[in-house]
């Protein structure tokens, strides 16, 4: 409140702020002016501190332990507020580059499933429907492109509502999850991670899996999963995968592994549902996958669902044989080489079949009914197997 004892009125809207980061706040000097913490959950600024305010450093510790990492600023107030960075010498902190930067406004379908997931009363029905239906849009959306260069600013919308997503979920991992995603998208080499994550929660959504903490598994373990091809040498991990004599290969698998016990160092807190995520995501359908060479429905639905992402954008990206290709291309790809087959090499047909239907491929329904035949045909022989123990 204000002297006068009336609450001033707050902008709602994000272009009128830019953002800062939490580590660049002088410590024991006054505010010049009022900063702000905007509540993706609420969908609205919220003033943090007030000008005249003092900060010290257990107070900005005790909020970078609770995952807040940066604040907002009015752009009205920029000329104080650099003035107070300037005596500090912190302005190079400023998301500012020669040009006020644009703040990128939280995208309508992220918004929208973030407001789902975290809806207090509402029937887990309506929930799983919406958020569904949401993201089966995007899957669309995504394999609409005709050509690379087509596909670049789809995925990159694509990856906005899943960041947008995970920082509504408002929780440990998911936090974790968004600081590794900024990191990431700051490497070009690191791309196939957020690609991955970005497809893995979309994918799951798709399927009605709308539990926050497996969301951010999901996500937490899409972009750490190839973590483990840093120690793997140079020429093996960057060579495509048609292109790899089987001793590359032999090398090459080694990755998971290298993967999951890196993790465990990174942090001894990521879920074992994480590393069972990385350490199952290269398993096939048919048993010759690896490292384990697990068959069938002997790992986890969500583990094939990481895979299926990882392949996609294996394939889009050009680390499959060597040429990029948009995502309406590389499912076809990924539909040729499982109709090579007499048996599913990659995927569960049934999980493989959904996904095409998202798409509208011309062909699902034929694909639905090999899916239909396999899956009965695969618990009959489960259930024998029972029967005669």
């Amino acid at each position: 409140m204000d002297k006068a004892g009336v609450i001033p009125k707050v902008s709602q809207r994000l272009d009128e702020y830019f953002s800062a980061s939490l580590d660049a706040l002088p410590m024991e000097k006054v505010l010049p002016c009022p900063i702000f913490q905007y509540s993706s959950r609420l969908r609205r600024m919220i003033v943090w501190k007030s000008k005249g305010c003092v900060l010290g450093g257990e107070f900005l510790a005790l909020f970078r332990d609770r995952g807040v990492y940066r604040f907002w600023v009015r752009k009205s107030d920029l000329e104080a507020f650099q003035m107070y960075f300037q005596a500090e010498r912190h302005l190079e902190e400023l998301e500012l580059s020669g040009e006020q930067k644009q703040v990128r406004p939280y995208t309508e379908s992220g918004d929208k499933i973030a407001s789902l997931l975290l809806a207090d009363g509402v029937d887990p029905r309506y929930k799983k429907g919406g958020a569904a239906s949401e993201a089966r849009k995007i899957v669309e959306q995504l394999t609409c492109p005709n050509s690379v260069e087509e596909q670049k600013p789809v995925t990159a919308k694509a990856r906005e509502v899943v960041q947008d997503v995970l920082q509504g979920l408002n929780c440990e991992v998911a936090t974790l999850a968004s600081e590794i995603w900024k990191i990431a998208e700051l490497e070009p080499e690191l791309g196939h991670g957020v690609n991955v994550a970005t497809y893995t929660v979309l994918f799951a959504l798709a399927f009605g899996r709308i539990d926050p903490a497996l969301l951010s598994d999901l996500a937490l373990a899409g972009l750490l999963h190839d973590i483990g091809m840093s120690q793997i040498p140079y020429e093996t991990a960057s060579t495509s995968w048609m292109e790899h004599t089987p001793e590359s290969r032999e090398e090459y698998v080694h990755h998971v592994d290298f993967s999951v016990s890196l993790i465990r160092h990174l942090d001894p807190r990521i879920s074992e549902r994480v590393l069972r995520l990385v350490q199952q995501h290269h398993e096939k359908f048919d048993g010759t996958g690896y490292p384990q060479k697990l068959k069938g429905f002997k790992f986890e639905s969500v583990a094939q669902i990481l895979g299926m992402a990882d392949l996609l954008d294996t394939v889009a990206s050009g680390h499959w044989d060597g040429s990029a290709h948009p995502l309406r291309e590389t499912f076809e790809i990924l539909e040729r080489l499982e109709k090579l087959r007499t048996f599913p090499e990659f995927f569960n047909p049934e999980i493989f079949e959904a996904v095409l239907k998202w798409i509208h491929h011309p062909d699902f329904l034929d694909a639905k009914k090999a899916a239909e035949k396999m899956i009965k045909q695969e618990t009959a022989k489960l259930v024998k197997g029972v029967e005669t123990r």
